[in-house]
């Protein structure tokens, strides 16, 4: 009996506290929110995009379609090549921080 006791005594070490696991439910989500965020803005903003550039609906066409998934399969196959390999941990925080760097590069255009 006391090897299961020290069993499960290890195994609740494993984890996160409460607290701590739904902070990090909390950061995933809101990073989660800035990425949709950050993917749809653009479907609001074709027109004067279209307008300011002279693009078409053609051009339009492009960018939203095949330029989008030529770059999303591009990254997404390095990078889950990477995730079964590396630190999740360190991926995400990468994601997190490359996220926040775009968006805040952004900031001087508006």
């Amino acid at each position: 009996m006391s090897s299961e006791t020290a069993k499960s005594g290890a195994q609740t070490q494993l984890y996160p506290s409460s607290s701590s696991a739904w902070f990090l439910v909390a950061m995933l989500t809101a990073a989660y929110v800035l990425s949709y965020v950050d993917r749809s803005i653009i479907g609001l903003l074709i027109e004067p995009i279209k307008a300011d550039l002279n693009l078409t609906d053609e051009d339009i066409g492009y960018i939203l379609g095949p330029a989008f998934a030529i770059i999303y399969v591009g990254a997404g196959l390095p990078l889950g090549w990477l995730v079964d390999r590396k630190r999740r941990t360190w991926i995400v925080a990468a994601g997190c921080s490359d996220l926040v760097a775009r968006n805040r590069s952004l900031g001087p255009c508006a």
